[in-house]
């Protein structure tokens, strides 16, 4: 992808991890799952596996992602807006509505996650709880819609609801054998 300057970089001491800190993305062009391209002045190109890509991405936890202030505290409305991708690296406190514009993919690596919402509206975004590549199976993902009979009734969708309008709600999980084998034939 062109346009990101790495201002910081670093590499490991064992030399197998590069780390990039960019600029400020202009939100030109598509900067998800990207091929990874390593330039090293004056020596040419590092050899990297088609496996390995980048997105331009913020965590949830970060101030950076909103603004410099601190993430959404309970009773918040938030809205995640076409362009950015958001990992949940963390379990947010109780959200009322939860509207996804961009992006938001639940971390892989930071153990079990919850997002407690009244109402997850997707409106030509994406959810990612796991892909088929690589599904959400090492920990727990729980979503729980929360309210009440007397919930205010969003039009179209009604009430506690994940609501999908020309997006994207992926939810891969541990695979789970749908049948079972009979010790011995069944009575009828």
């Amino acid at each position: 992808w062109d346009g990101v300057v790495c201002d910081g970089i670093g590499v490991s001491d064992d030399g197998t991890t590069i780390t990039c800190l960019t600029n400020q993305w202009d939100y030109g062009g598509d900067a998800f799952d990207r091929e990874v391209i390593v330039e090293v002045e004056g020596k040419g190109y590092a050899l990297t596996a088609e496996t390995v890509l980048w997105s331009y991405a913020n965590l949830w936890s970060s101030t950076t992602t909103w603004g410099g202030n601190d993430p959404p505290i309970e009773g918040d409305s938030v809205v995640i807006t076409y362009g950015e991708y958001i990992v949940l690296d963390i379990s947010p406190p109780e959200l009322v509505l939860l509207t996804i514009q961009g992006d938001l993919s639940f971390a892989h690596n930071v153990g079990d996650l919850a997002l407690n919402c009244s109402y997850i509206v997707l409106q030509y975004g994406r959810l990612f709880v796991g892909t088929a590549d690589e599904p959400f199976e090492t920990y727990n993902a729980v979503i729980t819609l929360v309210g009440n009979r007397d919930s205010y009734e969003l039009p179209v969708y009604g009430a506690k609801t994940i609501a999908v309008r020309t997006a994207e709600l992926y939810l891969h999980g541990r695979h789970r054998v749908p049948w079972t084998k009979l010790a011995e034939t069944a009575g009828v």
